[in-house]
């Protein structure tokens, strides 16, 4: 039993999470499934002036302000049960009447059935406002942000009702645009949150600057700006101002200390008065369309479709489930060799993620990994492949398996500063005296962008251990060669659809070839099929293969069946 696991260990970590819990800074807020408050801390009584005591058994309703409609909390809610968490400010009314600008951050709990057990509120006072003084500057507070001097969540429902009144008597469209910073977290992880706010006010400057003094520029809280677009003549106009706005949000960033960042924008828009509702559902509906724009690969515009609510609560259930199935065990991986057809001599096992869904049996990973890349989800994931893949590479070396273990890897892992430290103590724990050259690391070509200074000192972390680095889906992205230097990796394989196209594809595989002799890296084609494949890669130089002409994805207690077929267990990689 190790120390977490004993009754002591138990009570300690209880007693140090009601540490945090009760003397964090900012106020936390627990209710049930019928949101009824259980428990809230000191910070929470601070901010709102009631005792805990008044407080557990009611509901976070006593602390409306009268500031907004019914139709506001109702979206809120709405919002909270599709995607199980909401970001936003409001107005709060404190237990002596003062009203506050909360900036609150809402999550669902569920249990491994999927039921909510409980609600969690964290809360911040943004600002505190005056009510009732006849001091105009104070009272404006409440409908500007306090970072930017952008009209806030409040003043912008009003700026969307008298948009929407002056489009209908014009009989003109109005655009309503909500935009996402891509990568905005990674400036505040990585230059700190100072070089955050001064990137964001620039991101305030360049949309003002964009649009024309008719348009509205609202900022609701974090990296969410809102734009209105009135008086459009029509579509294609606005695609044309949406096109300058995500120009002008992706010109890189100076920050302190001669610093550079770049980021880019997914924007959500939908159109008035094609889409006929209240300034909330407007709201919504460009909300929607964003996380489209970010799900069909970020830096886009996406317009709203009626069919899009649809299919976001699919996704947001099949999130769900994917989340009870990593707690339910439901996960397994497969393994499928890269080998040196030239020499007959097997490089690396890749380990290959499988979903035992409990209607639809067994998944591959193209039917679920696109849905979570983008999701705190992949973090879970992504370290039970770790951990799942060295235990068993650990197994094989027991059995005298000597094999390089490649294993994927998400972006959203590669970008956490924290990275490589989590995994050289995974490491620790699981293989402690693995032997250097033993695991790889496949990360995407596409999963650059915006993240290339991160992954580049994780990796070089990685490197340090003894990790080898693999750069999978090679000619899909927009690798430099000043990049490629600066990864230092060990492999690159070729992008599938450049084999599947051979020998039309020819000229891009010679280049890929020479690049690798060029810089010393070992070059794989993947998705190699048939034998015709085999040979035209031979003929072209390249030796390393993968696909299911050499050999499809196994379960790992087939693979060492498949290594004594072959003819001669794998050895040691040469200079590993």
């Amino acid at each position: 039993m190790s120390q977490a696991d004993s009754p002591n260990g138990a009570v300690r970590t209880y007693d140090a999470l009601a540490r945090v819990f009760e003397h964090a800074q900012v106020g936390l807020l627990l209710t049930d499934a019928d949101n009824t408050i259980v428990d809230c801390n000191g910070a929470l009584c601070r901010i709102s002036g009631f005792r805990r005591d008044e407080l557990l058994g009611l509901r976070p309703s006593m602390f409306k302000s009268g500031q907004h409609d019914e139709g506001f909390y109702d979206r809120m809610w709405s919002e909270l049960l599709a995607r199980d968490f909401w970001n936003g400010t409001l107005c709060n009314r404190r237990r002596d009447g003062s009203l506050y600008q909360a900036s609150l951050s809402l999550r669902v709990l569920r249990d491994a059935e999927g039921r909510i057990t409980h609600h969690v509120g964290l809360i911040s006072d943004v600002a505190p406002l005056a009510v009732g003084d006849g001091a105009p500057a104070r009272h404006g507070v409440i409908h500007f942000d306090v970072l930017t001097g952008l009209p806030n969540r409040f003043l912008l429902g009003d700026r969307i009702e008298q948009a929407v009144a002056r489009n209908k008597r014009a009989g003109s469209l109005l655009a309503v645009c909500f935009i996402d910073l891509d990568g905005f977290k990674l400036v505040n992880d990585n230059f700190g949150h100072d070089a955050g706010d001064l990137l964001l006010k620039e991101v305030a400057s360049r949309l003002l600057r964009t649009l024309r003094a008719s348009d509205t520029v609202a900022r609701l809280g974090g990296d969410e700006f809102v734009v209105l677009l009135s008086g459009l003549a029509g579509e294609n106009e606005c695609c044309q101002t949406l096109d300058r706005l995500l120009a002008a949000i992706a010109e890189p960033y100076a920050l302190p200390d001669r610093r550079h960042a770049e980021i880019s924008a997914s924007i959500g828009v939908t159109l008035y008065p094609a889409d006929d509702g209240d300034a909330d559902l407007l709201l919504h509906h460009a909300d929607q369309a964003m996380y489209a724009a970010k799900q069909a690969g970020r830096n886009r515009y996406q317009l709203f479709d009626a069919r899009m609510e649809q299919r976001i609560q699919a996704r947001n259930d099949t999130l769900r489930r994917l989340d009870r199935s990593l707690r339910a065990d439901q996960f397994e991986l497969h393994y499928q060799p890269t080998v040196d057809v030239r020499r007959g001599r097997v490089i690396s096992l890749e380990a290959l993620l499988r979903w035992r869904h409990p209607v639809l049996g067994m998944l591959g990973p193209g039917e679920f990994i696109p849905l979570i890349e983008d999701d705190e989800l992949a973090l879970g994931i992504g370290t039970w492949v770790f951990r799942a893949a060295l235990t068993q590479a650990r197994a094989w070396h027991a059995q005298g398996i000597e094999t390089l273990l490649s294993i994927n890897t998400f972006p959203r892992q590669l970008v956490r500063s924290d990275f490589s430290a989590q995994l050289g103590d995974l490491v620790h724990e699981i293989w402690p005296d693995m032997p250097a050259g033993r695991l790889q690391l496949e990360i995407l070509e596409s999963s650059r962008p915006h993240s290339a200074e991160p992954i580049r000192r994780n990796l070089q972390t990685c490197r340090s251990f003894g990790i080898r680095v693999s750069l999978d889906d090679f000619g899909s992205g927009t690798s430099s060669l000043s990049g490629l230097r600066q990864m230092a990796l060990d492999e690159v394989k070729i992008y599938q659809a450049f084999v599947r196209e051979l020998p039309g594809s020819l000229p891009m595989i010679k280049g890929i070839i020479a690049l690798g002799r060029a810089f010393g890296i070992r070059v794989v084609a993947e998705g190699v099929e048939t034998r015709e494949q085999v040979e035209q890669l031979l003929d072209l130089g390249c030796d390393a293969m993968q696909g299911y002409a050499i050999a499809r994805p196994m379960p790992a207690d087939a693979v060492a069946g498949w290594l004594a077929d072959f003819g001669r267990g794998p050895g040691p990689e040469p200079g590993a």
